[in-house]
């Protein structure tokens, strides 16, 4: 079992001072789906969910490691937001799975050490849970379907005073091009199971719109399945975030130290 690391260049957190509200969601995030529980009826205690690695986007860069991800985080979006990950460009020109943290209480971004790279069709199994043995701490495996997971555990800091009742699936980081989004066109987290007090429960999703680009969608096919679908093709008017995106607003999460720049669609 590995721990979370903090990385020195990924936890300089310079763009709240340019007037970014300090919770989830995020303006990175493209489009969501969320369910909540109520404080007074339990606390989220495990999420588990399967999706398929979707194609090669058709261009290698032009687009900040596009992320696909689950987690859980406070009903104020100010705690914890606990997190397996599938991204693009995270370490180069691949998909890499791995688990992070984005704490708000301390405004750090943690990693596990393990990252695991993964090939379009390969099947991914994660899950996320309340640890037995303290309540405060959770533990998050994503794998390679076959393989040992990646096991990382977090223990919630001191100031978070909220418990994790809100998880999030999300399509995560706008393109300069939407080419730099996998060719595929969509992917959908199919088996989704969710825990509250211990006792799994079906959840009603709420689908939003953050901000959007590369006509990005979310739908709630059922209470165990969720598409996200995009264009590799579209150019519409109103969709200027893919050729004029700031990113000083994105929270500095996985950014990839070996992607030199971005192509721009001719």
């Amino acid at each position: 079992m590995c721990k979370l690391v903090i990385s020195a260049v990924l936890c300089v957190l310079s763009w709240h001072l340019k007037g970014a509200s300090a919770n989830d969601p995020a303006s990175s995030w493209l489009t969501y789906a969320s369910f909540s529980v109520p404080a007074s009826s339990g606390v989220i205690t495990r999420v588990s969910t399967t999706w398929t690695i979707p194609t090669m986007p058709a261009v290698p860069f032009g687009s900040n490691a596009p992320g696909w991800w689950f987690g859980v985080q406070t009903a104020g979006g100010n705690g914890a937001l606990i997190q397996p990950i599938m991204a693009y460009g995270y370490q180069g020109s691949k998909f890499s799975i791995f688990n992070g943290v984005f704490d708000w209480t301390d405004e750090s971004w943690r990693t596990s050490p393990e990252v695991q790279t993964v090939k379009p069709g390969e099947n991914i199994i994660s899950e996320l849970a309340m640890s037995p043995s303290d309540t405060r701490t959770y533990v998050m495996k994503i794998a390679k379907e076959g393989n040992e997971p990646i096991t990382t555990p977090f223990t919630l800091n001191k100031r978070q005073t909220d418990p994790e009742t809100v998880v999030y699936f999300v399509l995560e980081h706008q393109p300069i091009t939407c080419k730099a989004y996998p060719t595929s066109e969509k992917l959908t987290f199919r088996n989704i199971t969710v825990e509250v007090n211990g006792k799994v429960v079906t959840p009603t999703w709420e689908i939003h719109q953050e901000v959007p680009a590369c006509n990005s969608r979310a739908e709630a096919v059922d209470a165990q399945t969720l598409e996200f679908t995009w264009s590799t093709k579209w150019r519409g008017a109103s969709d200027e975030n893919n050729y004029d995106v700031d990113t000083s607003a994105w929270p500095r999460k996985w950014w990839s130290a070996e992607q030199p720049g971005v192509t721009e669609e001719a």
